[in-house]
């Protein structure tokens, strides 16, 4: 699928999709989150997401989600030395399994912290959260801007 937000061409692949609904069905009581990782090109504005990584929480509730740091590193180190350097970080994903797939205030807090390590290497940074109801936010941020777009109906 593809979408232009942010003035950023967002590639995402099917089975990354079907991952992202099978993780929602199975952890209905909790948040889960972890990585996304692509391709990107920061001269074209084009990121594509390839594979996600559920990442275990170090704090998890039916409204926090709060990945492992040095287990995403890990992951993030081990796929780009395994593709000779073509996947890396392009963003984050996590559940809301209680409520709108909308990015709430923490959420954003989160993004702005992450694009401010990012900015000078990824065109954008991404959000893909996915909530009841079969609702999935893309949010795309860059130092300028972050914006979101609700997707229903996912399933």
């Amino acid at each position: 699928m593809k979408y232009m937000i942010n003035e950023i061409e967002i590639i995402i692949n099917n089975k990354v999709l079907e991952d992202l609904n099978k993780l929602f069905e199975f952890c209905q009581r909790f948040e889960t989150g972890g990585i996304l990782l692509g391709k990107f090109s920061r001269k074209k504005k084009i990121i594509e997401v390839d594979e996600i990584h559920e990442i275990k929480a170090t704090n998890s509730s039916c409204v926090t989600y709060r990945r492992n740091v040095d287990m995403a590193q890990k992951i993030i180190d081990k796929r780009w030395k395994e593709t000779n350097g073509l996947l890396n970080y392009v963003g984050e994903w996590h559940t809301h399994p209680k409520m709108t797939a909308l990015p709430s205030q923490a959420d954003i807090f989160s993004l702005i912290d992450i694009i401010s390590k990012t900015e000078t290497i990824l065109p954008g940074t991404i959000m893909i959260i996915v909530g009841n109801n079969g609702e999935l936010t893309i949010t795309v941020g860059n130092r300028e801007t972050i914006q979101s777009y609700l997707f229903a109906n996912i399933k």
